[in-house]
């Protein structure tokens, strides 16, 4: 089989190398911002973004029956509001202080084709802040690392520090539910077990 992975994330990228096998990554590109500014639930955006990124590389690459392809995209969610990639200082603030002491959920749509057959799924985890005081929320937004992360924070970064509690799929709120997608990928009999001799070993896989 050849593998896919249409997304620019470097994190979804390192988790797919966790899977053992070649794959070539392709950037798809589309305009989110209507999409996530619209009224539907966070589920749906995420579902209607991730399906529209694998629209794109449809329309934009030849695949065969041997090809697999796959797509995903984050969101996180406190009460009503979506939260994106802050776009500066103040907005990674505000951000942090809505999680701050509370619980939020980080949503994942994934998209996987093959052969015109399209499967997908969502994947929900809930992950829960301790109380940040202003002196950690300061430190914090000037390590820079807010800023290209849904939510404003890296719970495989330093923003795990700020992590009470999490119940579902930790690899998810990184972006990426890579046991549903080994599961499935197995099922499909697309990997038989031996590719792991070539994945990453522990620390080695460097996601950040």
């Amino acid at each position: 089989m050849n593998f896919f992975l249409a997304s620019s994330s470097p994190r979804r990228i390192e988790l797919f190398k966790m899977l053992g096998v070649n794959f070539k990554q392709l950037k798809p590109t589309i305009e989110e911002e209507a999409i996530r500014l619209s009224n539907s639930e966070p589920s749906q955006i995420a579902l209607r973004i991730a399906e529209k990124k694998l629209s794109n590389v449809i329309e934009n690459h030849t695949f065969n029956e041997k090809d697999v392809v796959i797509t995903a995209d984050t969101v996180v969610s406190i009460g009503s509001r979506l939260l994106g990639k802050p776009k500066d200082k103040s907005q990674a603030k505000d951000f942090l202080k809505l999680l701050s002491g509370s619980w939020h959920e980080v949503i994942t749509a994934v998209f996987i084709f093959n052969n015109n057959d399209i499967k997908s799924f969502v994947e929900k985890t809930r992950v829960k802040f301790r109380k940040l005081s202003e002196k950690v929320l300061e430190t914090y937004i000037r390590t820079n690392e807010p800023f290209d992360k849904a939510g404003g924070y890296a719970i495989q970064g330093f923003g795990g520090l700020f992590v009470e509690k999490i119940e579902g799929d930790f690899y998810n709120v990184i972006g990426l539910p890579i046991g549903k997608v080994f599961e499935i990928f197995l099922i499909k009999g697309w990997l038989n077990g031996t590719e792991f001799s070539n994945s990453p070993k522990g620390a080695t896989v460097k996601i950040r």
